[in-house]
């Protein structure tokens, strides 16, 4: 249920009407003249409720949807087609993207806010097909996770992006305006701070469409619509910034797709496995989870043993060796944090929202190496663009394969890179093990 003050494009103003939007009635809405106007409508603004546990439609209602339906790719094609079967209740959020479009009329605009998973998570690429098959975008600007956070569990954490629509078939050489804004002029407890990118933001979007070309920052781009691939509409995908820092490496690197380097067999991977609560304290052997990892090192969480038998049942799949590298998965802040497994460290099970990666013997670069290049500040760029919502965490998911690994041309380089990393990690599995050794004889005779 949503209240909505409607202007139509005869310039009439009409009363509010405290109905149901989705179902477009009740409340004595169906005698109601805005209740014809549907597709006549200039200007729509809505930031429609969200959240995967609100029952948005049910029953017949939802056959006035096609978003309500299932969909599936089609391999002849490669575009989502709608099935013949219902959705396990669609979010409210892409049911609104639907009924929205529908309200426009030909030429009008639509202002949303809508999650930035809507946008960017393969689970409804149906849906980024479903808005460019009706309209243009003409902005898309990301938020910040602040901007509907309130003060103690008030609010949300979601990361929501500011859209706005056209509804018109685009130009060939249309481009979208994006831009990542990092404040929104208060804290996450909503006090106000001096930090406001949003005028900067509405600065550039109005040089934008008087024509005026942008120098690309985080205030904005352009972005081609015609450059828009698999759906993905997220404003900080589309960053240049990440793919500026990769550029500007092409005369002093090599740059390898981590996809490449796996076909050619030069990369493994694989991630791990959940062992359930009740193993945890269970015995001796660590259970490495997303915040063990930190700062190149596996920092066992004494809370989180598992006993021998549980180990045995993953050890041979996991198959953790010296010298493999444990990448975060999935998680707001810790995405892309890496750890070295060191002698010490071989015998765990490691959580399923981390990565293992190894090196297979090869004449490009080493273990080592490899470490440095993933904590590089191009490549962390690439991380952060890449990353997307799903369900309640982040996660990098397989746009992992998609990351470029710029390695020094130089073989000097390469080897004295390697060479302080592997300083880095003995200095520390030394410290490490002398630390354990000091505690141990604390109660010895």
């Amino acid at each position: 249920m949503l209240n909505f003050t409607w202007r139509c494009s005869y310039d009439i103003l009409f009363p509010i009407h405290c109905a149901d939007s989705l179902v477009w009635g009740g409340n004595g809405f169906e005698t109601s003249s805005t209740k014809k106007l549907l597709g006549q409508f200039s200007l729509v603004l809505a930031n429609p409720p969200f959240g995967s546990k609100i029952v948005a439609l049910s029953g017949k209602a939802r056959s006035n949807f096609e978003l309500a339906y299932k969909w599936r790719i089609s391999k002849k094609t490669g575009r989502y087609e709608k099935q013949s079967d219902f959705a396990n209740n669609p979010p409210p959020q892409v049911l609104f993207v639907e009924r929205c479009i529908s309200l426009l009329k030909e030429g009008g605009r639509l202002g949303i806010v809508l999650p930035e998973s809507v946008l960017s998570n393969p689970n409804h690429r149906h849906v980024v097909q479903y808005i460019l098959d009706h309209t243009t975008p003409i902005a898309i600007i990301g938020m910040p996770e602040s901007l509907f956070k309130t003060s103690g569990k008030g609010g949300t954490h979601t990361k929501v992006c500011l859209i706005v629509l056209e509804k018109r078939r685009a130009t060939h050489d249309h481009q979208i305006f994006m831009a990542e804004a990092k404040w929104c002029g208060h804290d996450s407890r909503a006090k106000g701070i001096a930090k406001d990118d949003l005028p900067a933001i509405i600065d550039k979007f109005r040089d934008f469409r008087a024509g005026q070309a942008l120098i690309p920052s985080r205030f904005g781009y352009a972005v081609p619509l015609k450059n828009i691939k698999n759906n993905i509409l997220a404003p900080r995908f589309h960053d240049p910034s990440a793919a500026n820092l990769i550029n500007n490496l092409c005369g002093t690197h090599t740059l390898y797709k981590i996809s490449d380097l796996v076909a050619d067999g030069i990369l493994s991977l694989s991630t791990g496995d959940e062992v359930g609560k009740l193993a945890y304290g269970s015995g001796t052997i660590p259970f490495v989870r997303t915040s063990d990892i930190s700062g190149w090192e596996i920092k066992v969480d004494p809370k989180h043993l598992v006993d021998r038998e549980t180990y045995l049942k993953f050890a041979r799949k996991q198959d953790v060796r010296e010298g493999d590298i444990l990448m975060v998965r999935d998680g707001t802040y810790l995405i892309g944090t890496c750890a070295f497994v060191s002698q010490y460290d071989t015998e765990i099970v490691y959580q399923s929202h981390i990565y293992k990666i190894r090196v297979n013997p090869n004449n490009l670069f080493d273990n080592y190496l490899l470490l440095a290049v993933l904590s590089s500040q191009p490549v962390v760029a690439q991380i952060k663009s890449m990353s997307f919502t799903q369900d309640i965490i982040d996660t990098l998911g397989d746009r992992i394969y998609d990351i470029i690994l710029p390695i020094p041309n130089s073989l000097e380089r390469r080897k004295e890179i390697s060479s302080m990393v592997k300083k880095v990690i003995e200095d520390r599995v030394e410290a490490r093990e002398l630390a354990r050794k000091a505690r141990l004889a604390v109660t010895e005779p």
